[in-house]
């Protein structure tokens, strides 16, 4: 299931864009959660995590442009794809590294392909964890967690190549969730590591790619050990 959403202040327009994304999937045989939105401000004080998002640019407060360069702040992957009568903009979609552009009025002809470029870049594209810190939200790639650990209510995310973890208040199990199917292994009730960022297994202790030491529960090393094997092929 793809989560897609229109931002547009059009209900015609929007209700277009939606029946051509229900049109896309019944002849592509994809499944899509879509959401419209009417203003760029809700979409910034939402947030959430999206695999693609259509843009009209012409929007009341904070236009689709200025909403798109915000976004790229903290995420750098979700796709755009600018819908606007506003052509001259076109060249300012390359700043925000966006797919593409439909000019309206929106047809399944000129909706078709922007969004086979998207789908094609949506299955290329390595999942990606939504965060919510203090600071605000950030979308990272689950293949840069190097590991995380739960203190009182707060996660601590260690994340490659950022010298300080990011904290967001949840629980172990929450973490699991948001990464299930990937790589992490829970070697103890406390930290999850990711097995593809071992660099070494010294007796009970991982060596993590990021210099950390992280200690395996004693009662549970056999299962790590296996998980590991299973993950990255025989360690013992």
């Amino acid at each position: 299931m793809h989560r897609v959403l229109i931002i547009e202040d059009n209900r015609e327009e929007a209700e277009a864009l939606r029946r051509c994304i229900e049109r896309y999937g019944q002849l592509n045989a994809e499944q899509f959660d879509v959401t419209v939105m009417r203003s760029a401000v809700d979409y910034v004080a939402e947030g959430g995590a999206w695999s693609i998002v259509f843009m009209d640019i012409d929007l009341p407060g904070i236009n689709g442009m200025e909403a798109a360069e915000l976004l790229r702040t903290y995420d750098p992957v979700t796709h755009i794809i600018f819908v606007t009568n506003l052509a001259q903009y076109a060249v300012h979609g390359y700043e925000v590294d966006a797919l593409g552009f439909i000019v309206k009025p929106v047809s399944y002809n000129s909706f078709r392909i922007p969004m086979d470029k998207a789908m094609r870049a949506v299955r290329q594209r390595v999942p990606s964890l939504l965060i919510k810190t203090q600071d605000g939200i950030r979308l990272v790639p689950q293949t840069d967690v190097v590991w995380v650990e739960i203190s009182g209510h707060y996660l601590s995310w260690h994340i490659a190549g950022e010298k300080d973890p990011l904290n967001e208040r949840g629980s172990l199990a929450q973490a699991a969730e948001k990464l299930a199917g990937g790589s992490m292994v829970s070697i103890s009730k406390s930290v999850m590591a990711n097995a593809t960022h071992i660099q070494a297994i010294v007796r009970d202790t991982l060596v993590m790619t990021d210099g950390a030491r992280l200690a395996i529960s004693r009662s549970k090393k056999r299962e790590v050990m296996a998980q590991i094997a299973a993950l990255l092929g025989d360690v013992r």
